[in-house]
């Protein structure tokens, strides 16, 4: 898990050497590992977000390659890849949030974000959701 060890100096090159050693070193004693890259793919501090960072584009300083490629990389370690999502709130208000207003159930700034998503609106749960963990 890639916050213990790394918080917010994660980044690609650095999830992929630790996926690397994980192999070398754990796979003879599992029959699956498992590579968690945790919220600092979406967060590079506990102060607001970055612009254009949001559940559907991690920070591009850290992935230039986005997601895909590392996880890629990581399966062809024999590793599974695993993502922390947190897709109910954003730091930013994004497309959704300006096309969506009303899926927005306010404001309230925590560690994991500042703009809260309303989830007993129907289209919340039908569409954005779905949306979130299509594009992950």
């Amino acid at each position: 898990m890639s916050w213990y060890a790394l918080q917010f100096t994660t980044c690609q090159a650095k999830v992929l050497a630790n996926a690397g050693v994980l192999a070398r070193e754990f796979a003879p004693y599992s029959k699956q590992l498992c590579c968690w890259v945790d919220w600092e793919w979406l967060h590079g501090s506990f102060e607001d977000g970055e612009d254009g960072v949001d559940s559907f584009s991690p920070r591009p300083a850290p992935y230039p390659d986005g997601l895909a490629p590392m996880a890629t990389a990581i399966r062809k370690l024999g590793v599974i890849p695993a993502l922390w999502a947190g897709p109910t709130n954003e730091w930013k208000p994004g497309r959704l949030y300006a096309e969506h207003p009303d899926w927005l159930l306010g404001e309230h700034k925590a560690w994991c974000g500042r703009y809260w998503l309303d989830l007993s609106n129907p289209d919340v749960v039908e569409q954005f959701i779905p949306a979130v963990f299509r594009q992950m």
